[in-house]
């Protein structure tokens, strides 16, 4: 944390996933791990407090925090009142996760919220999705910086074989959609604006061939609230902050399938076992010169362009040759790191970087990977060129 905080930062930003529920313990398989919970967020408070103690801070609640591998909340829904003891007495966690909705009880989420939140600005809302648990989506300025946080997990829809056919797909829900719909006519035109979520608005990352992987943990499902959720931050000039990929993007998303939407960085993980890659063939359109950069579709059939990407080390096809999954477990072959925006009013531009987690930033000979620091524009936050 020390490389952090040497670049002086005036706002930090955790973006969800601050603990998994199986390390440094096992996975507790309690319907109410409290006790576990609080144990594991005590070590990330011990490992980050140099920091936090003097540095506002910004959480968001992603997965992992509520002791799930994959959180699609569908509003909290749930076929019965209280399902959880016995669907996990039963082995069906993982089963209960595929259907939507929370699976440990709402006084968990509660008070996972409630910890990692609680010292947020006050909610843009009152109201509560299933089983009263609360929102905490909302909107601040910090040092002349329009800022809106996203709950990008809390309303949407399961994949397609556990949703229901007779509700249209959600991604932010229909009250957040309102909520960024206001924002996005509260705020300057001209000044610089912000959104913080969970994940990239779009599955971009490929397979050891080197074609587009479907993954429903990302937001490039269901397109259709994806484009949604792209037009309105479109209309409010937004670059989006995000995580939870483990892997390091610059993305410049495509909506309605041609047109140029809203700018995006995906952050390295800070530590991580579990690594995606992004290795198209053959080399894409487009491109920034850096390596695996350029145009692409998603697997949901989202267009996108890759400003840039920071790769593991090994290829994923070579990855693959000695070991099965995504567990990528050499620090020295992963990209771990954080990431840096800083807002220039003066040049009226954001400067955004990608450090890598052991280099000294203020090393007269530091570098960041390939492909940062990028240099964007206010005025092109928002892009007009079309996307093949």
């Amino acid at each position: 944390m020390s490389n952090a905080g040497a670049h002086d930062p005036d706002l930090l930003v955790f973006a969800g996933d601050q603990l998994y529920q199986s390390s440094p313990t096992r996975a507790s398989k309690s319907p109410n791990p409290d006790l576990d919970y609080l144990y594991k967020w005590y070590l990330w408070v011990w490992a980050f407090r140099d920091l936090t103690r003097s540095i506002p801070s910004i959480t968001l609640v992603d997965d992992h925090d509520v002791y799930q591998s994959n959180l699609w909340g569908a509003r909290g829904r749930r076929d019965e009142p209280h399902p959880y003891e016995d669907a996990i007495r039963r082995g069906q966690r993982e089963q209960n996760i595929a259907e939507g909705g929370y699976v440990c009880t709402p006084s968990f989420v509660k008070q996972v919220q409630r910890v990692q939140c609680g010292h947020n600005p006050d909610p843009y809302s009152i109201r509560s999705i299933a089983f009263g648990i609360p929102v905490y989506y909302t909107d601040f300025v910090y040092g002349g910086v329009n800022f809106a946080l996203l709950e990008d997990r809390k309303f949407k829809s399961p994949p397609p074989a556990r949703a229901d056919p007779n509700e249209s797909l959600e991604l932010l829900g229909e009250q957040q959609e309102r909520f960024l719909s206001d924002w996005a006519e509260r705020i300057p035109r001209n000044g610089p604006a912000i959104c913080l979520t969970q994940t990239c608005f779009a599955a971009a990352h490929t397979g050891p061939g080197g074609r587009p992987e479907r993954d429903y943990d990302a937001n490039g499902y269901p397109a259709s609230g994806r484009n949604r959720a792209i037009r309105l931050l479109r209309d409010a000039n937004a670059l989006v902050l995000s995580g939870d990929q483990h892997l390091a993007t610059l993305i410049r998303h495509g909506v309605d399938q041609h047109t140029d939407g809203i700018v995006q960085f995906n952050g390295p993980a800070g530590g991580t076992t579990f690594q995606r890659w992004f290795e198209p063939k053959p080399p894409l359109p487009n491109g920034t010169g850096h390596p695996n950069t350029g145009d692409f579709t998603d697997a949901f059939g989202n267009k996108l362009r890759v400003l840039a990407v920071a790769n593991p080390t090994v290829s994923y096809a070579t990855f693959r040759r000695f070991q099965q999954g995504h567990h990528l477990y050499r620090r020295q072959h992963k990209r771990e790191g954080y990431g840096i925006v800083h807002v220039d009013r003066d040049a009226e531009e954001f400067v955004i970087e990608c450090w890598p987690w052991d280099e000294d930033p203020l090393a007269d000979e530091a570098s960041q990977y390939t492909g940062w620091p990028y240099r964007l524009p206010f005025s092109e936050v928002r892009g007009e060129s079309p996307v093949s």
